[in-house]
């Protein structure tokens, strides 16, 4: 992905920050899982992720994501029925709001969970 807050025009100008990211994810049975994210970037202060995905029944979750520097947060509802799944979040920025989503993903074989 590129790097939109220091974009390189010049052959002149300093290369690009470093940008390092560490991601681990514990999972609770097939239930429930925490992830957690660690962002770290020259002249910037480190980013910090934290989320949970629950399993609600069957093939239904409930998901929810809180992220540090901007704070920004969010969660959704995940419903399945058959092949077809429907994927609603909202998440909130401080410069943007909220913004919506809404997907649906289809599968023409058989789930293996």
């Amino acid at each position: 992905m590129d790097n939109i807050n220091k974009p390189k025009i010049a052959e002149n100008r300093d290369g690009e920050n470093p940008l390092y990211e560490f991601y681990a994810e514990i999972e609770g049975g097939p239930f429930h899982s925490v992830m957690g994210k660690v962002r770290f970037e020259k002249d910037y202060d480190p980013g910090i992720s934290l989320a949970q995905y629950i399993r609600v029944y069957d093939q239904h979750a409930l998901f929810w994501g809180i992220s540090h520097n901007p704070l920004t947060y969010g969660g959704g509802v995940e419903l399945a029925y058959r092949s077809l799944r429907l994927v609603y979040s909202a998440n909130y920025h401080p410069a943007l709001g909220f913004t919506h989503n809404i997907s649906v993903k289809f599968s023409t074989r058989k789930s293996e969970e």
